[in-house]
């Protein structure tokens, strides 16, 4: 367990805590192989093929990342997923809120 910045007295719950964690990095990594691991390499050099195999390695970059990272930065990373969702979220409800209000006036 030294690999992942745990101390060597490793217990179960924490062995299930880096599985749970990980296993979203395992199954965007299996999307990835199934849906666009053709089309990682660009047919050609005009902008928009280069873009969308861009895209499709930013999603292998993604799974890697969660497959790798030591146990306090993968936490840090989900912290970091879940603020940023819960601040889309409140844009939205803010957003809705507001036209609502307008609609009534």
């Amino acid at each position: 367990m030294q690999v992942w910045g745990l101390p060597r007295e490793d217990t179960w719950y924490m062995v299930t805590l880096l599985c749970v964690l990980r296993l979203p990095g395992i199954a965007l990594l299996d999307i990835w192989w199934m849906d666009h691991s053709a089309t990682s390499v660009p047919l050609s050099l005009q902008l928009s093929d280069v873009a969308d195999s861009g895209i499709n390695l930013l999603l292998l970059v993604l799974a890697l990342v969660l497959l790798l990272l030591p146990l306090a930065e993968l936490v840090t990373v989900y912290a970091h997923m879940l603020s940023c969702g819960s601040l889309g979220l409140a844009f939205l409800i803010a957003t809705q809120f507001v036209e609502e209000e307008g609609r009534q006036k």
